[in-house]
């Protein structure tokens, strides 16, 4: 098959600005690039629907990374509202330069909650650690639970604050568009679904193998084509 940009090409713009996106992309073309990213984690249907999950809500998502396996995130729009339903994304490094290096260094200590999704998980995980020689964000300002000393808490605030203040980088993705971010460099919003709300994204969390830690988890359930059936309706 013929792909319309090559991995190296996703690569590079990844490790350039944060990001790849492009559109008019078939699932086929798609997938192939899916592939050749890493190994695919977990595959969910982004829709709106009942249930607890803010993903799965028509609520405006505030600036995150998702579970800190998951290298790249990779958005395919099957569907999109005629109204709200905006993908805003910042980058962290940018964010971080703008903070005085006994900030940055402050947040390397604070260690988040996080949600159990693979075996083996830790119910915490630092907000700033290194992955690849490379700083590597986790960041949910609602995954701050108490018990965090004042000084690291002022930090976080100061970080949440220019979350806050930035401009962000926004795509109304259409049916066929194609977005890729770095997890742990772009943190990722969603403005509030609104309108006639059929909006569907299908989603992926890729792990990128990592030589000195040995294979990531393997995939949840993938048989076949990763775009017949995503693997939990998360």
């Amino acid at each position: 098959m013929a792909l319309p940009v090559s991995c190296r090409e996703v690569f590079s713009s990844i490790e350039g600005c944060g990001y790849w996106f492009s559109a008019a992309v078939s699932p086929g073309e798609a997938e192939a690039i899916i592939q050749g990213l890493g190994i695919v984690l977990l595959v969910t249907d982004v829709t709106v629907r009942p249930g607890k999950a803010l993903v799965t809500s028509d609520q405006a998502l505030d600036y995150h990374t998702d579970h800190h396996r998951a290298d790249f995130i990779c958005w395919h729009c099957i569907e999109q509202t005629d109204q709200g339903g905006e993908t805003m994304l910042l980058d962290s490094y940018q964010l971080l330069a703008g903070l005085p290096p006994a900030t940055a260094a402050k947040l390397r200590q604070i260690q988040l909650h996080e949600h159990k999704v693979f075996n083996g998980d830790q119910e915490r995980f630092p907000l700033l650690s290194k992955r690849f020689d490379r700083d590597k964000l986790y960041y949910s300002f609602w995954m701050l639970k108490g018990g965090v000393q004042q000084e690291l808490k002022a930090a976080f605030m100061e970080f949440k604050r220019l979350t806050e203040e930035a401009s962000p980088i926004r795509f109304k993705l259409q049916p066929g568009d194609f977005l890729i971010i770095d997890n742990g460099r772009m943190l990722h919003g969603r403005t509030a679904i609104q309108g006639h709300k059929p909006r569907h994204l299908r989603r992926f969390w890729i792990a990128k193998p990592n030589p000195n830690e040995g294979e990531p988890h393997a995939s949840i359930g993938n048989t076949g084509s990763y775009f017949a059936e995503a693997n939990q309706p998360a």
